[in-house]
């Protein structure tokens, strides 16, 4: 069986181009599907051809005579999300800021925008200002915000979610 990985989704003008890595799958990679359904007469060209829909929790099969194509659930729901963001969940923090560190780490479907923001405060519906330029996952220079609270914005067509807020001592 070989496996569709590394997908990269574009839209442009109403049309999708899916691109990824074709590789072979280890032979015990996926469990079992959860659930199976048998489609047929899914080409016109040869209508007693039947193939096989599976879905397990690790893919999305398509499965036909002993051969078959696997999409990871993630690779499938990204492709998902770049067609349809509102299919998409928020951005969520993998890392936040700890001290020493100000660099946050992230996963998202959607690429999101990143924001960071600086208050007197650490109540999160205080004032939050845009702190200018910085929208990287690493706050640099932060000297000038020395006993100020910071936080970061991740922002995607899905919705925004921010980071606890951090002290800079």
């Amino acid at each position: 069986m070989k496996k569709l990985i590394n997908t990269k989704t574009v839209v442009k003008d109403g049309k999708a181009t899916i691109t990824g890595d074709v590789i072979e799958a280890h032979p015990m990679e996926f469990r079992f599907p959860s659930e199976q359904r048998t489609v047929g007469h899914v080409h016109p060209a040869n209508p007693r051809h039947m193939r096989h829909i599976q879905i397990s929790n690790e893919a999305v099969f398509v499965k036909a005579f002993g051969n078959g194509l696997a999409i990871p659930k993630d690779d499938f729901c990204a492709i998902a999300a770049a067609i349809e963001p509102k299919t998409a969940s928020l951005p969520w923090f993998t890392k936040e800021p700890r001290t020493g560190s100000l660099t946050v780490e992230f996963s998202s479907e959607l690429e999101p925008q990143l924001q960071w923001k600086v208050s007197d405060k650490a109540d999160p519906d205080g004032q939050w200002s845009d702190i200018a330029g910085a929208t990287s996952a690493t706050l640099t220079n932060t000297d000038a915000l020395k006993g100020k609270w910071v936080s970061c914005v991740a922002t995607s067509e899905a919705g925004a979610v921010a980071t606890q807020p951090f002290l800079i001592k």
